[in-house]
């Protein structure tokens, strides 16, 4: 995407998660807003001042940049001129199929291991999302490797799931949400 957008005379700036750390372990919703997203608004502006900002979000990314447009348009920032998401939900009343699994215990214990590590470390992340497509990353390579003798191969999905960060204070938030 950014290779096409640059190719279109597109100027593409990023910004992801920061890979929490113990000490890290509280960012707030609100931090990742007024810290990540807004900031990067204010930078983008100050290198490319007048020119309208397209803002893609993806994942939990996607949800912060919802909220973030939102209140930017409550408040009469109109500095996006548009916002695209991608695998983001920004309506929990009906949530993915995670929620099959999850209930308030199951959060709670989320929170209670979040709070003694400081963040959900990034194997726990991938199981996570992998049971989202059990079929496809848990049962499929489980039979492959144990009952077949098989090697794994690769896929796209399992190698962008592989791609994970560790989660602070605000992963609760969302799938408390979703609850």
């Amino acid at each position: 995407m950014v290779r096409y957008l640059a190719g279109q005379g597109f100027t593409v700036f990023m910004i992801s998660w920061s890979n929490l750390t113990a000490e890290q372990r509280d960012p707030s919703l609100e931090d990742y807003r007024r810290r990540g997203v807004m900031a990067a608004l204010d930078a983008v502006q100050a290198i490319v001042p007048d020119v309208p900002i397209h803002a893609v979000g993806s994942c939990l990314g996607g949800t912060i940049l919802a909220i973030v447009a939102s209140t930017m348009a409550r408040d009469g920032d109109r500095r996006l001129a548009s916002v695209m998401l991608m695998a983001a939900q920004v309506d929990f009343a009906e949530a993915c199929e995670l929620l099959l699994f999850l209930d308030e215990s199951q959060v709670a214990f989320l929170e209670d291991l979040m709070w003694e590590q400081g963040y959900l470390d990034r194997p726990q992340m991938a199981r996570a999302f992998a049971t989202n497509r059990a079929e496809d990353l848990i049962w499929t390579r489980a039979v492959r490797r144990y009952f077949l003798g098989r090697q794994d191969v690769p896929t796209d999905l399992g190698v962008w799931l592989s791609d994970t960060t560790r989660m602070g204070s605000v992963r609760p938030w969302a799938t408390r949400a979703a609850v």
